[in-house]
């Protein structure tokens, strides 16, 4: 008996040294994989870029990880965009503004203009300056555009619209397009008050959106999909919450990706870019599994590897995409206890004054299980077992949203 307590102390000493030598370990493996990028007129350079450039180049799949609403994430995926010839570009929008935003991409600047003027924030993420000539370079390019995401808040009147152009019926056109008049209005009065609780995703009973389900019983294929989008859109919104919204991006990205193998497009390099809750390897941020941990399951399958690649402001002023006038921009800093990005501490506290900061997270991840090193922090953990590279921009500036007329 005395053997055994002896042997339990001793390793509760072991345990004890570990979480001591914790933070040290961390800090030296931090400091040996820390490279800078240093941004150019045009692009970066500096050893960080360099290796995330041969991660992009080696990988097919290559999932960017955003804190969204900086002006910096468009310029740097669109730098990697131009050095790797990407087929197809996945993003957190829905699968209809996506496909709408590949068309628009490609179209005269008078035309584009005109599409942001009669559908203001319709695009999302997209509704912004930067974030869109990232969209026009990739569709450019020839990219197949994939949107994964439920129909934004924003995006309805849109959508509606859509949906009474692509119906065979009067009776669905008539009442797809009083809809949509009806989500237009909505908005424009959220947008001057700046409360979004009547916005029409909200405000619509869902007996409305049965009128119109039961009116499309005999429409088409297309009309039929749209008014999907719209259901499913109100139940995550009003009803099923995260969850679904995770099962619904999981059920298109299975969708999209058997489409393509379907159609032998297996060479197809792969871009992602979401919200850094989404994409990571492994438990997300937020403790679910999402699409990053379902893409690196099905690349497994293929016999191919996924990149996860994190970036984050260390502090500046982001894009919230509210289209409200002194809404649209917040301020804030990762050194606030408060921000849920605060655990990354040990990355953040390394930064120099002028660059931006690439770590390695695979060889620290390798070495922190190798040695069996305990990181207390929840998110420290997530993003280290999550994602394979981190970038922190000491500063950012936020995006800025199309004018409107």
């Amino acid at each position: 008996m005395r053997k055994i307590r002896l042997i339990i102390v001793g390793l509760l000493y072991l345990q004890a040294i570990t979480f001591v030598q914790a933070q040290e370990i961390l800090t030296e493996l931090i400091k040996e994989n820390h490279y800078n990028i240093q941004p150019t007129k045009e692009s970066f350079s500096g050893k960080g870029w360099e290796k995330v450039l041969q991660a992009a180049q080696k990988h097919k799949y290559f999932l960017i990880g955003e804190d969204h609403g900086f002006a910096e994430v468009p310029k740097l995926t669109a730098a990697l965009a131009k050095q790797v010839n990407y087929q197809v570009f996945v993003s957190e929008i829905d699968s209809v503004t996506a496909s709408l935003m590949q068309e628009l991409a490609q179209k005269s600047a008078a035309d584009i203009q005109q599409f942001h003027q009669q559908n203001p924030s319709a695009l999302s993420f997209y509704s912004a300056v930067e974030e869109f000539e990232l969209a026009k370079l990739l569709a450019k390019q020839g990219a197949a555009f994939w949107g994964l995401d439920q129909v934004s808040l924003f995006s309805t009147g849109l959508v509606l619209r859509q949906l009474a152009k692509k119906a065979s019926g009067k009776k669905v056109k008539s009442l797809a397009l009083q809809l949509s008049e009806k989500s237009d209005n909505l908005f424009r009065e959220s947008a001057k008050t700046g409360k979004y609780d009547n916005i029409f995703i909200f405000s619509t009973p869902k007996s409305t959106l049965d009128q119109l389900e039961k009116a499309c019983v005999n429409e088409n294929a297309q009309a039929k999909a749209l008014l999907r989008e719209l259901l499913i859109t109100w139940k995550i919104y009003n009803k099923a919450g995260h969850k679904r919204r995770i099962a619904h991006m999981k059920q298109k990205l299975l969708n999209y990706y058997f489409a393509q193998r379907s159609k032998a497009q297996k060479g197809s390099k792969v871009l992602f870019k979401f919200g850094a809750n989404h994409v990571a390897k492994g438990k997300s941020l937020l403790s679910s599994y999402d699409i990053g941990n379902l893409l690196a399951n099905l690349a497994h399958a293929e016999n191919e590897q996924t990149y996860h690649l994190m970036i984050v402001g260390k502090t500046g002023v982001a894009n919230s995409f509210l289209p409200t006038k002194g809404m649209n921009q917040t301020r804030f800093d990762i050194a606030n206890k408060k921000n849920p990005l605060n655990g990354l501490t040990p990355f953040y506290g390394q930064l120099k004054q002028e660059g931006w900061a690439f770590f390695d997270l695979k060889p620290i991840r390798k070495k922190l299980n190798k040695k069996r090193v305990f990181v207390k922090s929840k998110i420290l953990e997530r993003v280290i077992q999550g994602y394979d590279g981190l970038i922190i921009i000491p500063e950012v500036q936020a995006s800025h949203l199309l004018p409107k007329r």
